[in-house]
Order: structure tokens, then sequence, then C-alpha cells
């Protein structure tokens, strides 16, 4: 009986070239190298998957620190500004983490693909559960239902849509993982191992 086993090589002959050592991205502090237009598909409409991904939680979380300085500017309490902040420092941190790794997993080292996976996953389900909360300056549908309660229509309004950006992370992250995964499994090839 004869045993297979999928052997990921190194550099394939499609992938894009690229200059990982200038550094352009993000604006600003340019930590890493990142150029869609570099790109060519099969990995320029997947990576741009991934980035829509990083994108939509930029949004979310700047949605976030408006929404509380409105909230502390109608009284509620001001620790949730420094909520805000802490929020986009960090979970968009983390996110810039996840879609670097996806990126240059698809395009330069694929070994790096496997905690992409893993991380996307955790953060999805993060995401899902920030979009229900109504703790340390997140302002879920819980968050909703009470300024709902208090008639106040416009905290309604941004809550139920940084909520619904959460959502849609959550529901992004699942797709960006399989169609990583299908990619990498249709890109690998089989070698006859005796």
């Amino acid at each position: 009986m004869q045993k297979y086993q999928a052997a990921i090589i190194g550099k394939k002959s499609n992938q894009p070239d690229i200059n990982w050592t200038d550094f352009n991205w993000p604006p600003i502090i340019k930590i890493f190298h990142f150029d869609l237009s570099e790109l060519q598909d099969p990995y320029k409409s997947l990576v741009r998957l991934i980035y829509i991904s990083y994108l939509l939680i930029f949004g979310t979380t700047c949605l976030n620190l408006l929404d509380s300085f409105i909230q502390a500017g109608m009284g509620y309490p001001k620790i949730r500004i420094l909520y805000g902040f802490l929020n986009i420092f960090i979970f968009n941190g983390i996110q810039m983490y996840i879609f670097y790794r996806g990126y240059k997993g698809l395009c330069a080292d694929q070994s790096l693909l496997k905690w992409y996976k893993i991380l996307h996953l955790i953060a999805g389900i993060l995401w899902l559960i920030v979009s229900i909360i109504d703790a340390l300056g997140w302002n879920g549908f819980v968050r909703a239902a009470y300024f709902g309660d208090q008639d106040q229509g416009g905290l309604v309004f941004l809550s139920i849509m940084e909520s619904l950006g959460f959502l849609f992370s959550f529901i992004l992250a699942p797709v960006c993982i399989y169609k990583v995964h299908t990619f990498v499994f249709d890109n690998i090839e089989i070698t006859d191992k005796l």
C-alpha cells in the first residue's frame, strides 16, 4: 500500500515576488510591507478579503471610540473614552498581526498560515462576544437595548452599527479561514512517499 504526503513547496513559480524589507504599511508607522498592486489573482483576491477583515475591525473600533466620546459628552462615565482608545490600540494591533500573518503566509511562507487560521478563529469568536456585551467600553446589542429603554435613539443607532461591524467580522473570519485553507490545499503538491 502506498502512502501519500502533502508537501508544501517553499516558493512556487506563481507566487508573487515581493520585497518584504520595504516597510510601507500601515501609514505613518510603517512596520510591515503591504502593497496589493504587487499581487496577481488568485493571491490578490484572497489577500484583499483578509485585508477587508482588518479594515472592518479598524472602522468598527474607530466607531466605538466616537461612540465613547458621544456617551461621555452625554453624561455617561468618561472612562469609556480610555476604553475606546485601548480597544483601538489592542484590537487593531491583534487584527493587523492576523492580517499580516495571512498575507505573508499566502505570498511567501505557508508555514505562517497554521497560526493565522488559529488566531483568526479566536479573533472571530472575540468579535461575536463584543458584538453582544456591554462591558469595557464595548457597545454591543445589550447596550443598544439599554439605550432603547432610555429613549436615546442616536445611541441605539451607533451601538447597533458597532455591533453589526463586529458581527460581520465574526462572519467574515471563518470565510477567510476556509478560503485560505482551500487555497493552500489546492496549491500543494502530492508526492509519492514509499
